[in-house]
């Protein structure tokens, strides 16, 4: 639960249900399973899992409006989702919490680069144009990502990501 802020919402439960949920479409989706590199997987999991990080509790519109520190550092945009990015790979610069000490260099760095755009993916302002995408595709089908194309694969995971984050009402508690 460290990292996590203890606020109504977005805390340590809201990251567990948001990784479990992006797990969940993981495991019931066996050709992605069989296309994603365990590097994507796990980039996958990390994101769903630390996506709020350290939530003041507030929204993004809130933040800007008051003039908030973290607006001004992130100069108003996606400010909360650039903090959850943040936050992510200050624990993990730490020593006792470096899952990538031994990844080679360019995998970090593509660790690095997929998760904060997932992570940034979840601002809300980035909904409408994911599903504008989505509805350009064939219902049901995973024959329009190209797997070898890193934007199509870097969709998949936000869009995964992203669902997981919104699943919340799917769930019974």
């Amino acid at each position: 639960a460290r990292g996590y802020a203890d606020n109504p919402y977005h805390n340590w439960y809201h990251g567990f249900e948001v990784l479990w949920f992006a797990f969940f479409i993981l495991r019931s989706s066996p050709t992605v399973m069989q296309q994603f590199t365990h590097l994507n997987v796990l980039t996958l999991l990390v994101a769903a899992l630390c996506h709020d990080i350290d939530h003041s509790g507030f929204t993004n519109t809130f933040e800007c409006l008051r003039g908030s520190r973290l607006a001004r550092v992130y100069n108003d945009k996606s400010v909360l989702e650039n903090h959850h990015a943040y936050s992510t790979f200050e624990i993990l610069r730490r020593s006792d919490c470096d899952i990538l000490v031994n990844l080679e260099q360019a995998d970090k760095t593509a660790f690095r680069k997929s998760m904060i755009q997932a992570i940034l993916s979840t601002d809300m302002v980035h909904h409408f144009k994911m599903i504008k995408r989505l509805d350009t595709m064939e219902p049901c089908s995973l024959q329009a990502i190209n797997f070898e194309v890193e934007a199509d694969w870097q969709f998949l995971i936000d869009i995964i990501v992203h669902a997981a984050e919104l699943s919340n009402q799917a769930l019974a508690h």
